[in-house]
């Protein structure tokens, strides 16, 4: 079956204002991500701040185009369109921002967001019609009628992301791209929102494309998970299997300290600060941190190798200095 959305080797360079080592910088945010993201899925995007994670979801959006290589949705290139060849495709790809208060008009009630939305992609919708499918929404996410006349500042933050959340449903999407929608709210809430979200995946057939740095967010939401850093893919896998056995270095160390129950809280055990963007390092991008690095990781781009399931970037993987299986 054709996946929903396939990125390649997408790469993403960003021009800086600043200078560095004398000549305008180059912020180097992604440098080629290749990826597959079926029908109906979670799949979870999960890595340190600056990794890439948001420009990914921004390109795959159209929010932004990509340096180099292509984007593919329900099989059409999307990369080269112009806004007006991408409108058709944009209803049925939708995108939540992590914070509500800043991606929410202050001036519009929500009636008047919702609307907007739903007469951009359907202008021939009714006055009756509108409101049907407003109190539709408003439902499916737990909000009351009342709510319509009421502007952004009016609620908390969790009801303003459960608006943001049916703005992107409204148009009947069959993705919706999340970049850390609960990162911004307080803990007692991003349960019920990620509650909110899976109820409505399994009511619509949705897929996510879902950005988050919460460890335990992707171990009970996602189905399928890329692990990046320096704007690579370290490595590729369903959940069960990256949580049971999690085979790049990087990915251990991360999983090694996210926080669980009954166990003592655990640092990574990483030297170093994450390389900038700025300058990449040669070889593998991670050696520098790497216990496991050799003259090979520092030489040596590694490529995504295909293992019994899901996919790793890794040379010491690859020449049995780490466990793959």
């Amino acid at each position: 079956m054709t996946a929903l959305l396939r990125a390649k080797n997408v790469v993403k360079h960003f021009r800086s204002g600043g200078q560095f080592g004398g000549t305008k910088a180059i912020i180097k945010a992604l440098n080629g991500v290749s990826g597959r993201y079926p029908h109906g899925e979670v799949f979870c995007v999960v890595g340190e701040s600056g990794c890439g994670k948001s420009t990914l979801a921004r390109i795959i959006a159209g929010l932004h185009r990509p340096t180099s290589g292509t984007v593919h949705f329900n099989g059409t290139r999307m990369d080269n369109l112009s806004a007006a060849g991408r409108r058709p495709h944009r209803r049925a790809m939708q995108m939540i921002f992590q914070n509500p208060q800043e991606s929410l008009n202050p001036r519009m009630t929500v009636r008047q967001t919702l609307a907007e939305a739903l007469h951009f992609h359907f202008p021939a919708t009714t006055a009756s019609e509108c409101e049907v499918k407003m109190l539709g929404v408003l439902a499916d996410t737990g909000l009351s009628a009342d709510t319509l006349s009421r502007y952004p500042h009016q609620f908390s933050g969790g009801q303003r992301q459960r608006i943001s959340i049916a703005r992107a449903l409204i148009v009947q999407p069959q993705c919706i791209i999340a970049d850390e929608p609960i990162a911004a709210l307080d803990v007692s809430v991003q349960a019920q929102i990620l509650n909110l979200l899976s109820d409505l995946r399994d009511k619509h057939q949705l897929a996510y494309f879902f950005i988050t740095h919460d460890l335990s967010v992707v171990e009970h939401f996602g189905h399928q998970v890329t692990v990046m850093y320096l704007g690579l893919i370290c490595e590729t896998g369903s959940s069960k299997t990256l949580f049971k056995k999690p085979r790049h270095p990087y990915t251990q160390t991360l999983l090694q300290a996210a926080p669980r129950i009954g166990k003592p809280l655990a640092t990574a055990k990483l030297p170093g600060e994450p390389p900038t963007p700025l300058a990449i390092p040669s070889g593998c991008a991670f050696h520098p941190r790497c216990p496991y690095a050799n003259k090979r990781c520092r030489d040596d781009k590694p490529k995504l190798m295909r293992l019994a399931e899901g996919t790793v970037a890794c040379h010491a993987v690859e020449e049995g200095r780490i466990a793959a299986e």
